[in-house]
């Protein structure tokens, strides 16, 4: 293993879940080193004076590596603040991995991510690495999990994630893009895609959320994530108010709480698998990236709402 990647910790207001990530680093094969906690800042001056405090009784915890912190001046938000960091966390290193506060890591993790950014350089359609996966267990599909495996999707996930100096060059914030469907007009990914999962994308690069802003930049350069078949991370931070994006409840769709510990080594390319091409094909689409047609939340206009409005339009 020659990479040694930077590890960026996200944090704002959940110092209990900040703690736990730093043990969970602690108990990792490799030793973590060039650690970087940075820290969202308030408009609340009471806010930042307690920063201070939590970050000095993590400093003193007893763990086997040293960490920089950052805090933040302002409050820059969940996305600006997620895009600062990385950025500048890729300004000193040549690669990254990305773990927000409430993202728990196996303790082979950082081994896996650092291993796989010596894969991917014998790859170059791949721009992003993560550890998740809807999966954690071969018995939910033994059809398709005959071991732990890396494979290539086009979409992004934002859960313990990592990337390149050379990639993040090609990030652009959608704020700076004039016109979205120029942008995307050489991209092979996007002009295989239906005009239905165009709408569905181009609604939501416009919000201008980090990790749509992180797949925006996939699809325009014609780059895959990868992403292990069962997942090496989870997230606890579903029905916390403290979150900004999982306070509801742990979806069905994850297959329960839990982490592999099987260790995915080699990349599967699918040529000699046609049926687990199709078959992540449909879970990337469905069961994550929202924008299949059997997926309540990415349908926009599908199958049950088109059957609804074509009885609708011909009853009498």
């Amino acid at each position: 293993m020659s990479v040694v990647s930077a590890i960026l910790l996200l944090a704002y207001n959940r110092w209990d879940l900040v703690e736990r990530r730093l043990f969970e680093l602690a108990e990792s094969r490799v030793k973590p080193t060039d650690v970087v906690l940075s820290v969202d800042g308030s408009v609340d001056p009471e806010f930042n004076r307690m920063r201070e405090a939590h970050v000095y009784r993590l400093k003193n915890l007893d763990l086997p590596f040293e960490f920089e912190v950052i805090l933040r001046p302002i409050n820059l938000g969940c996305s600006s603040h997620i895009i600062t960091a990385v950025t500048e966390t890729l300004n000193r290193y040549e690669s990254v991995i990305v773990i927000e506060d409430d993202v728990s890591v196996s303790p082979f993790f950082l081994e896996s991510m650092n291993e796989t950014f010596d894969l991917i350089g014998r790859h170059d359609d791949v721009g992003t690495i993560g550890g998740f996966s809807t999966f954690h267990k071969r018995c939910h599909f033994p059809l398709f999990f005959k071991g732990n495996y890396w494979r290539k999707t086009s979409y992004f996930s934002a859960w313990g994630w990592g990337t390149t100096r050379e990639f993040w060059r090609s990030f652009i914030r959608v704020s700076e893009i004039d016109d979205l469907n120029e942008y995307l007009s050489r991209s092979s990914t996007w002009s295989n895609f239906s005009r239905r999962k165009k709408a569905i994308w181009l609604r939501r690069f416009n919000r201008g959320v980090w990790d749509f802003n992180v797949q925006l930049t996939l699809f325009r350069n014609d780059k895959f994530n990868l992403l292990p078949a069962l997942r090496i991370i989870d997230n606890e931070g579903f029905s916390d108010e403290r979150s900004t994006h999982t306070k509801h409840r742990r979806p069905r769709n994850l297959f329960g709480e839990g982490k592999s510990n099987e260790i995915p080594k080699k990349i599967e390319e699918f040529r000699y698998s046609p049926l687990r091409k199709i078959f992540w094909g449909f879970v990337d689409s469905n069961l994550w990236a929202a924008d299949g047609l059997f997926n309540t939340r990415g349908r926009e206009a599908g199958v049950r709402t088109m059957i609804r409005k074509m009885f609708n339009h011909f009853k009498f």
